[in-house]
């Protein structure tokens, strides 16, 4: 849903080409961080955007399934280049705030 949000709006999708010219992708595909609890570590997988959100859900099921105990830290490999990072953490409790 949040990948939906940023490729509504070309200004979140701007990049330079490799002739240093400014432009935007048609779409971004979001690239997610794991966790994996036993060991600490972290992997990075990405899945392919979709405009569907069922079919991308799957899709995102299918790389969970597939890449997500990879323990590396591109665990699915050929990240295009046109991601963008969706980050979250886990439910924190927070004693204090600064």
């Amino acid at each position: 849903m949040i990948t939906t949000v940023i490729n509504r709006h070309s200004e979140f999708r701007t990049c330079f080409d490799s002739e240093g010219r400014l432009g935007y992708w048609d779409s971004l595909s979001p690239s997610f961080t794991i966790f994996h609890d036993d060991d600490k570590t972290f992997s990075s997988i990405w899945t392919l955007y979709g405009d569907e959100f069922n079919e991308f859900y799957s899709c995102y099921l299918d790389d969970m399934k597939m890449y997500g105990s990879v323990k590396q830290f591109a665990a699915k490999a050929n990240e295009p280049p046109n991601t963008v990072p969706i980050r979250g953490m886990k439910s924190r409790q927070y004693k204090q705030t600064n």
